[in-house]
């Protein structure tokens, strides 16, 4: 059995289990049923979709995968038979299981010296990076689940052991790049190979024409801040990039041909390097570090705990994306609905003040002085209880306002047409007022033409941190004394029998990929002082209320609403400063020179503005502004994108994106408050040469 990647775990995240099954004396048909503990310590079991036939004397590799809820726990293996009987268990521990937050990097085929680089640096411990290294390609995995909780991927050339991924290896990797991954690839003496190879070509910043010999790299020097000389080293030159250029080749003066290049492929990233940076003479260049450090983005100081502190023992959460879950469990309805009643503790403890003082002063003054007879306390005290009992069953129902569910929804829908690539996110709280299982399905409701889903799930949304019900606590729910089922139903997860207290919510995440095939429709353009022009087009089926334009560090304000089709002139647009917007800075002197921030508030309930900032935390100043990271599902941040020279359209839509079944109901369409987010990534032309500004 082999767990995660070559060892590794990460909580909250998909993590692989690789299982060897041996044949018996006989055929026979199974299935795999693993449980592990969600992050309420419940144990979900995670059912296998297919069932494979165990021959005699004949090993079986299967692959499969569960979502880990509890930083330290064990796995319970289960082979089922098609009558549903329990042929084999075991129970096993997990390898060392990092947090949720923790950074991941792999390296692949080659060693770029991030093990070196990460034992010279200062983290705390829960925020060092685990380094996997993978020599391998069977030790690939065969799906994109396999990859999810990495940050960022190295992959070297140099050895020919990369030419043995197979193509579902190929498709895993290429979708979670797809859908936010970050990829560092190498190419230098094999530069050729790998631009003829029919995969690693698209991705590449453009055609590789020749491999050369450069003797003399200042420039590099300089971007590695290095003292050292670089000695003469086999480089892949490009042409026709497609990209953003962070270093080239060669002098200060005259260039040889970009070295780094940085470029967009989907909602993900790729730098690629011309260099073999895992090879001699890179290998043993001192600078070679400071290299790596900055041809990967690694920045400590990204994953420093300094502006975040210890927030979760004030507010409960230290991530964007607990701030999120918890403004979702604000059930109190508005000035149209009543909602659930929620008492400050002051009210009741005074009313636990009340009734001891009624059970106990009150009945002894009002027997000894009207009644006379103090053995009718017998009479009077379950009076008294009985009385306070049906107060508080009444109060109980005024309160939950007399629905036995409520729902609050947050739908958000990324579309890049460039690569014909659609993701859709939906973070979702469940209340019951009485305990009960549920049945959950999810179906979409896609407002992008031609969309065809490909993958979907629904399973718990975890908390990261140490507070209670999170991912590090140990305390387990006092319902976790059974387990719920999560299986494939044609193609997508579906969750049975989830078990949910009275007077509780349930934290739930869906998550859905697809292709779409239209045209990338551009015309929009970026002049000198990077100001846009031209006209943007609303490619979706369905209308953007309050639309906007965001590009570079611009929000451009496109009206109230943008109709299926509409086009409207950029020009003229009132436009402001993207950070400014962000964190609503404003100015208050006559003369506009001083200016105001306004702090981020953790408490804040208002579900646009928190995925407003969630969505683009690093364009507001990430968590040096609202003192919480975002970290855990931050792929969701577009900063990058922007960063890169492409344009975003934003708008809410009034209908949702997906439709959440509960016990055989529709509860999203009597979902208390629900938000839908459409996101559309569209390339932006050069004025002067008609190519993406990524390439000056």
């Amino acid at each position: 059995m082999d767990i995660g990647l070559q060892g590794t775990c990460k909580v909250g995240c998909w993590t692989r289990v690789r299982i060897d099954l041996q044949g018996g004396s006989s055929n026979k048909k199974v299935r795999v049923d693993i449980d592990a503990a969600d992050s309420d310590g419940v144990t979900a079991r995670f059912e296998g979709d297919t069932y494979v036939t165990l021959e005699p004397d004949r090993t079986f590799r299967l692959e499969q995968y569960v979502k880990l809820g509890r930083l330290v726990d064990l796995l319970e293996i289960r082979l089922v038979d098609k009558d549903g009987n329990q042929v084999d268990k075991l129970t096993t521990p997990l390898p060392t299981v990092s947090t949720s937050t923790q950074p991941r990097i792999v390296s692949l085929f080659g060693d770029i010296g991030l093990k070196r680089w990460v034992g010279r640096q200062q983290f705390d411990d829960d925020q060092r990076p685990i380094i996997v290294a993978i020599a391998s390609a069977t030790d690939l995995p065969h799906d994109a689940r396999g990859w999810d909780g990495v940050e960022r991927v190295s992959l070297a050339t140099a050895d020919n052991s990369w030419q043995k991924i197979t193509t579902d290896q190929w498709d895993a990797l290429e979708q979670w790049l797809l859908h936010g991954g970050e990829l560092v690839l190498l190419a230098g003496k094999n530069g050729q190979i790998v631009s003829r190879h029919d995969r690693l070509s698209r991705w590449l910043p453009g055609p590789i024409i020749a491999v050369e010999t450069i003797r003399e790299n200042p420039a590099l020097e300089d971007y590695s801040s290095s003292d050292s000389p670089l000695p003469p080293i086999e480089v892949s030159r490009l042409e026709r990039v497609d990209g953003l250029v962070e270093v080239r080749f060669g002098s200060r003066d005259r260039s040889s041909g970009p070295a780094v290049v940085h470029r967009s492929f989907g909602f993900g990233t790729i730098r690629f390097c011309g260099i073999d940076v895992d090879q001699d003479p890179m290998a043993s260049w001192t600078a070679r570090g400071r290299l790596v450090e900055q041809m990967l983005g690694l920045r400590r100081s990204d994953w420093k705990n300094s502006n975040v502190g210890n927030r979760s023992l004030v507010y409960g959460y230290t991530e964007m994306s607990g701030q999120l879950r918890s403004a979702l469990d604000d059930f109190q309805g508005d000035e149209d609905e009543q909602g659930v009643k929620v008492f400050p503790v002051s009210l009741i403890i005074g009313s636990l003040v009340v009734y001891v003082l009624l059970i106990g002063p009150f009945d002894f003054f009002f027997l000894q002085r009207f009644v006379g007879r103090m053995e009718w306390t017998w009479v009077s005290f379950p009076i008294l209880f009985i009385g306070a009992c049906t107060t508080i069953l009444f109060v109980n129902s005024w309160r939950l306002g007399g629905k036995e569910t409520r729902l609050n929804q947050v739908d958000v829908v990324d579309v890049d047409l460039s690569e014909g690539t659609v993701r859709g996110t939906t973070w979702a709280n469940l209340f019951t007022a009485q305990s009960n299982l549920f049945d959950l399905s999810a179906s979409m409701q896609i407002g992008v033409n031609n969309c065809q889903v490909t993958e979907q799930s629904l399973l718990w949304q975890g908390l990261p941190g140490q507070g209670f019900g999170s991912f590090q606590s140990r305390v387990s729910a006092p319902w976790s004394d059974r387990h719920y089922t999560i299986r494939s139903k044609q193609g997508r997860l579906v969750v049975n029998d989830l078990p949910i207290p009275a007077t509780s919510s349930r934290s739930l995440i869906a998550q859905w990929r697809g292709t779409v095939d239209e045209p990338p429709l551009s015309e929009l353009k970026e002049d000198s002082f990077s100001v846009l022009t031209g006209v943007v087009t609303n490619p979706l089926k369905v209308t953007l209320v309050r639309p906007m334009l965001v590009h570079r560090q611009t929000i451009y304000r496109l009206g109230e609403r943008l109709r299926p089709g509409q086009r409207i002139s950029v020009r003229n647009q009132p436009r402001r400063d993207l950070e400014w917007e962000l964190t609503r800075r404003r100015t208050y002197s006559a003369e506009h020179t001083s200016y105001t921030t306004t702090k981020w508030d953790p408490h804040e309930r208002d579900i646009p503005r928190i995925v407003e900032v969630m969505l683009l935390h690093q364009a507001a100043g990430g968590s040096d502004y609202t003192k919480l990271n975002q970290r855990y599902q931050g792929e969701i941040d577009l900063t990058a994108q922007l960063k890169l020279g492409r344009a975003i359209l934003w708008g809410e839509v009034e209908t949702p994106a997906l439709q959440l079944t509960v016990n055989n109901k529709n509860a999203t369409s009597n979902a208390e408050k629900h938000w839908t987010f459409y996101r559309v990534l569209i390339p932006v032309q050069s004025a002067n040469s008609g190519t993406s500004v990524e390439e000056r």
